[in-house]
């Protein structure tokens, strides 16, 4: 009868898993993005638009705004600039300021500012942007230049700006819901000439194209489409080319195609989903008492599981508030370019860990849309949270301390916000708190318990997968790859049988993902790799060649070198102590052509200067970890890029064209939602607001702290050890400040009170002379 059982049991397991795979295989297939290229002619400056039709006629949300010319720069001579700010202002503004971050010229150098100031009228702040003081003030510059950008600073007290360049005059809106600072260029008019421009258009079904002109200008030439259909020519009617009309009927951009990854993807999913149906499965059969209510009552209330269920259910609704609000969920550039387009075009470059982008792939199968990623992050989140405080709870830890620390992780700004961002750093943080619980409770269980847990072959493959996983979800988590199985040895956590099936596991899963598929899967991996291995020496380099009291016996010899891609005063111009990932992408686009030996030769540079002058890269390497933690009003935190694409069309058209657009479902939670992560993220005032709330260097020094007791609380310590040990790491290799990078500090602090008052209550039992010795 038992084994009849087991053969049924396994039966409808095979057959969920084939029923979850083929929903899958048949819902969720692969379209071959699709390129449009335009061949036109143009006698004069003009604008236009390219519209399609994926079913909902023609629309502003379905377009490109393009110029068919070529632009011609000015001409390298003294140029005047006047800046006024208006009274005209935008309706949704609550003012008219005008702030200025920068005035770049010809690409490369910044104008002081201070020097543009009119006293009474306009001031420098202590940000250093120039402030024009009322409405109808202008400032006037007389600069020589051929290329002009003016880096603006948007936010909700913005009002409009006049530019005069020469008599031209150029009217900027300065306005947005979010703080953030826009560069706008400007040109002085066109060229005749052909022009050949590309579109990406979006893996949907269309029916029809459409291009609209400014004037009469353009000629269109020729219309090729690039599919999965193949390369088409596109007819192109003799009469009226402006507001010409195609339609699609003999190509359609919806065609499926089978690839290899996605169906890996589907199984591993449909494989995944089924082992977690196969366990819900066996514990319900486990805890099965004499009738329904029984179960109910001893799944949801025995042995104090009410604490568990109340925890999960408010912290799960607090954090699906953020997601109503900011439906479909937190997108950067960095989740759209190097995330979503790769899970559509499944061209992995691994910029983005590739790991990740199939973590989100996988994710779409379910629901083809950045809200899963939130979704199944809030579940994720207040599920671990809440089995760590009800853990606590049941071992009798003082439960005003847990209560507090559940209050304070339930209406935690940071951990609602990053819940619902598509980041590779939040399942990084959430598994590196998996593991430091585990590693808590495993040592609690052997200290305090007497038993050490034996584990059997399938629960270890589990691990050697979340082992996998935390060490490759983001790049500086390889790291963990030491410290984890040292923990697990040294302190005997594991069996020695079970540590060795688990060393192998993750060994096999290790060589199959390093050696095996980036033969099949990524693309471009060295240029990536070339790339992140010049990155975190930017901000050191930098501030050893910008300083006066570096050490070099071939000073000269070093300067040639780094001269060729960028001059002394390029450095001092944008080295900050507190580097942007903008100043630092810039400035690798200047280092991008190195040759291999320059690479070298710059590595070489890289480690003796750093080394003859320790004062200097130790003083820039805790600038920018300090800065990083939440100490500087410099350090990236959070945007929604789905929100602001609107602002900069041209930078965001796939995101117009995958249909991924900020839709919240309720507007009013939007409004209190954009006040909070404004006021919380926005340095301002005597005291910052970002200092309270977006600031982990007081949760890494109470972590420090509980190290210091490893005597009186060692799993508490090990619990922190891990946590700790990122640090070296992440101070040496900062590439760019933002706060991110840390999460997983604050995330982690949540929950150690209620550790240590747990783990101090047991110790002082165990401490207890027994009755019997008595």
């Amino acid at each position: 009868m038992k084994k009849h059982k087991t053969k049924i049991k396994y039966g409808v397991l095979i057959t969920v898993f084939i029923a979850i795979f083929l929903h899958f295989f048949f819902n969720n297939r692969f379209y071959v993005p699709s390129e449009l290229t335009i061949q036109s002619s143009a006698t004069e400056s003009t604008t236009a638009k390219l519209y399609w039709d994926s079913g909902s006629g023609f629309n502003e949300r379905e377009s490109y705004a393009f110029v068919p010319y070529e632009i011609k720069k000015f001409e390298k001579k003294l140029h005047d600039i006047e800046i006024t700010r208006l009274t005209d202002v935008n309706p949704e503004s609550d003012a008219s300021e005008v702030w200025i971050d920068s005035i770049i010229l010809d690409g490369m150098n910044s104008i002081d500012l201070k020097n543009a100031v009119v006293p009474g009228e306009s001031h420098i702040n202590d940000s250093g942007k120039l402030v024009l003081d009322k409405p109808d003030v202008t400032i006037k510059i007389s600069e020589t230049f051929e290329k002009l950008d003016i880096v603006f600073f948007h936010h909700q007290w913005a009002g409009k700006a006049l530019i005069s360049i020469d008599g031209k005059k150029y009217t900027e809106d300065l306005y947005s819901a979010n703080t953030v600072s826009k560069q706008v260029s400007y040109d002085n008019g066109a060229l005749p000439g052909t022009v050949e421009n590309k579109f990406a258009l979006p893996q949907l079904d269309i029916t029809a194209l459409k291009w609209v002109f400014a004037n009469e200008s353009v000629t269109v030439d020729d219309v090729t489409l690039v599919s999965g259909n193949g390369t088409v020519a596109m007819p192109i009617p003799e009469s009226s080319i402006n507001g010409t009309t195609i339609f699609m009927d003999s190509v359609n951009l919806n065609t499926a195609s089978f690839h290899a990854y996605l169906m890996i993807v589907q199984l591993l999913t449909a494989a995944v989903i089924t082992v977690a149906l196969f366990y819900l499965w066996s514990y319900l059969e486990r805890v099965r008492k004499s009738n329904l209510k029984n179960t109910l009552a001893y799944i949801f209330i025995g042995e104090r599981r009410w604490f568990f269920w109340v925890l999960f259910v408010l912290s799960t609704a607090v954090f699906s508030l953020w997601l109503l609000g900011q439906w479909p969920g937190v997108m950067t550039v960095d989740s759209y370019h190097f995330t979503w387009r790769e899970i559509k075009t499944l061209q992995f470059e691994n910029v983005t860990p590739w790991i990740y982008n199939l973590y989100v792939l996988a994710l779409t199968q379910l629901y083809d849309s950045p809200v899963v990623v939130g979704m199944f992050q809030i579940l994720i989140t207040s599920l671990l949270g809440s089995l760590i405080l009800y853990f606590c709870y049941k071992k009798e830890a003082n439960k005003w301390i847990v209560f507090a620390c559940a209050v304070l992780f339930i209406t935690s700004i940071p951990v609602g916000v990053y819940n619902i961002t598509m980041w590779k750093d939040i399942p990084f943080s959430t598994l590196m708190l998996f593991w430091g619980f585990i590693i808590f409770y495993f040592y609690y269980k052997k200290r305090y318990e007497g038993t050490q847990v034996n584990l059997n072959v399938f629960q270890l493959g589990m691990f050697a997968i979340l082992f996998f996983l935390v060490c490759t979800l983001r790049q500086n988590g390889l790291v963990l790859v030491v410290a984890i199985p040292a923990i697990l040895f040294f302190f005997k956590l594991f069996t020695r049988k079970n540590f060795w099936q688990f060393s192998v596991a993750s060994c096999i899963i290790f060589l199959i993902y390093y050696i095996v598929t980036p033969m099949i899967a990524i693309n471009t991996v060295g240029e990536v790799s070339s790339f992140f291995s010049k990155t975190y020496k930017v901000s050191p380099l930098s501030a050893i060649y910008t300083s006066k009291h570096y050490y070099s016996p071939t000073a000269g010899d070093d300067k040639l070198l780094i001269n060729r891609w960028m001059t002394d005063e390029e450095l001092r111009q944008y080295y900050t102590p507190v580097m942007q990932a903008d100043t630092v992408s810039y400035m690798m686009g200047k280092w991008s052509a190195m040759s291999p030996d320059d690479q070298s030769r710059l590595a070489s540079l890289y480690i003796t200067r750093s080394l003859q002058n320790p004062h200097i890269f130790l003083a820039d390497r805790l600038s920018m970890t300090l800065g990083t933690m939440g100490l500087s009003s410099n350090v990236f935190i959070t945007t929604n890029a789905l929100r602001d694409a609107e602002v900069d069309k041209s930078a965001w058209r796939p995101i117009e064209a995958y249909h991924l657009t900020n839709s919240t479902k309720s507007k009013w939670l939007e409004k209190i939602e954009n006040k909070i992560i404004q006021t919380s993220t926005w340095y301002t005032g005597d005291f910052p607001i970002p200092f309270l709330i977006f600031n982990t260097l007081p949760a890494f020094l109470i972590l420090a702290v509980v190290l210091c007791f490893f005597r009186k609380i060692p799993g508490a310590a090990l619990y922190s050890t891990l946590f700790l040990y990122n640090m070296p790491f992440l101070f040496v290799a900062l590439s760019t400040a933002e706060w991110r990078y840390f999460y997983f500090i604050l995330l982690a602090v949540y929950f150690v009170f209620p550790i240590i008052s747990m783990e101090y209550r047991s110790n002082k039992k165990l401490q207890q002379p027994s009755l019997t010795s008595a």
